[in-house]
């Protein structure tokens, strides 16, 4: 069964308000251009205060043009014998289209927080309900503050309130995916929907569309987009609170470039805008940072690192280990004296994001999710008798740090102290020790073309030329002595 998320505006009204068709009814033709401005500016808050209007509303759409009315072969307005009128509306049409290609279906109707809004799809359910039958309508859902008389309300809480809706209707919520679900944009504000469109592509959404002039259903599939994830590792301290930051003119003024946070002349400060939540939201539910793929190509520079400079004879290097009794987790990386014999004398390591180290530390955050498995794989070590000689933690960061900037830091640090903590307090015999990887995919930008010494020189890359896909670049470097910085507990 597929759930269609359909946006309700008021082109039913509109429509039978066309000169077209008051001339097909000619002297049959009920007017609703009165009730209709006296309701065009309400909120749903409203709606009891106006039964008058609504109901003399209701009578003659439900009445006069849900049936009785066609469009002919020339595209032009017809009065007929009660045929029902599936170009009364663009969301009757659509959901009608939807329905030829997928019998088995569930509506949700969703309005702005306006009274017409809020009518039109009471008669579009009406419509399902009463005279074409077999479609499912499961509910009218109207979102507060979305409607386009107060720009500010729109912004800041309308549009917020419908992607939630959104959220909650399709199982992403709950579920973190959808299944099976389709959002419709043929009806209700236009404006919305360049953040339906991004909110469908990001989470395997599909939208359709249709032109009330056309019979044709657009389908606009997922694309193989997504977020930029290194601006996400680098700069996932701001975005998880930016409200720490906002005195930061530097951090402030990309952030408002990319429309992620706006200035509020009212009360002159920032704040997070659709965009923001938009990807906060994708990067902690759907996509988060301690599992993107980022974090496997780290593992595989690390992996090529231990190779070319072995670690105080630990010269044999084992990447993403697996084992029976591991259970379901993994090693990201072995380090050990004897080819044979692994896990005779071993150092355990772990790659994360250092982004893990800014979000709060609750039950579905990163940062408590590798305490977790820290805490597993050593009860792990210890029922099998393998056990590390030393544990080391290794956080990548495309934003670069220094061992004085690493000092300086207190809350890094005491983060990264919870991690030994479990260590020490089940093992005093494991050493743990913590190091940030500076990578740099951001130094293509940096660096004169020109120069192929310069290039050659400085990052050791034999085949040079221009990079103008910067993971390229990323994926040709080799980590350095210089980009490992150890993280003094």
């Amino acid at each position: 069964m597929k759930k269609v998320l359909t946006t309700v505006g008021t082109s039913i009204f509109t429509n039978y308000m066309s000169d077209d068709v008051c001339k097909a009814y000619d002297k049959d033709y009920e007017g609703i251009k009165t009730e209709f401005r006296q309701l065009e500016k309400e909120s749903c808050n409203e709606y009891e205060k106006n039964t008058r209007y609504i109901n003399k509303i209701k009578n003659i759409i439900c009445n006069l043009w849900l049936k009785g009315i066609h469009k002919n072969s020339n595209k032009e307005w017809e009065v007929c014998d009660n045929e029902l009128n599936i170009d009364s509306c663009a969301e009757i049409k659509s959901i009608i289209k939807i329905y030829e290609e997928n019998k088995d279906l569930e509506i949700c109707l969703i309005t702005t927080d306006t009274i017409l809004s809020k009518v039109a799809a009471e008669i579009i359910e009406y419509f399902f309900k009463e005279m074409f039958r077999g479609i499912n309508i499961i509910g009218i859902y109207s979102v507060d503050g979305l409607q386009i008389n107060d720009y500010k309300e729109f912004s800041k809480k309308g549009l917020f309130n419908l992607i939630e809706l959104i959220s909650t209707l399709s199982g992403i919520k709950e579920n973190g995916v959808a299944t099976d679900v389709l959002i419709n944009i043929s009806g209700g504000y236009k404006a919305i929907i360049p953040y339906l469109t991004i909110y469908g592509q990001l989470y395997n959404m599909p939208l359709v569309y249709i032109y009330e002039d056309s019979d044709d259903l657009i389908n606009i599939a997922k694309l193989p987009i997504q977020y930029d994830l290194d601006f996400v590792e680098q700069n996932f301290y701001y975005l998880n609170n930016p409200k720490l930051f906002m005195n930061n003119s530097e951090i402030m003024e990309e952030l408002k470039d990319l429309q992620l946070i706006k200035y509020n002349p009212t009360n002159k400060k920032c704040e997070t805008t659709i965009i923001y939540k938009l990807l906060y939201d994708y990067i902690t539910k759907k996509s988060t940072v301690s599992k993107n793929v980022l974090g496997y190509f780290m593992e595989y520079k690390l992996y090529e690192y231990f190779i070319q400079n072995p670690f105080n004879g630990y010269k044999y290097i084992f990447h993403s280990v697996r084992e029976d009794w591991l259970k379901d987790l993994e090693i990201d990386l072995i380090l050990s004296k004897d080819n044979k014999k692994i896990y005779k004398d071993f150092i355990a390591c772990e790659v994360k994001s250092i982004a893990i180290l800014f979000s709060k530390d609750d039950d579905d955050k990163p940062l408590k999710k590798l305490c977790d498995k820290v805490r597993n794989q050593l009860k792990l070590f210890h029922k099998n008798g393998y056990i590390p000689s030393e544990y080391y933690l290794y956080l990548y960061s495309s934003k670069l740090y220094t061992s004085k900037d690493i000092k300086r830091n207190s809350f890094l640090i005491n983060q990264v102290k919870k991690v030994k903590d479990i260590i020490d307090n089940m093992d005093k015999n494991i050493k743990f020790k913590a190091f940030i990887v500076n990578y740099v995919y951001d130094k293509p930008d940096k660096i004169n073309f020109n120069d192929i010494r310069q290039l050659k020189n400085q990052y050791n890359i034999k085949n040079v030329y221009k990079f103008e896909n910067p993971y390229q670049f990323f994926m040709g470097y080799h980590l350095k002595d210089t980009d490992i910085q150890i993280i003094n507990l």
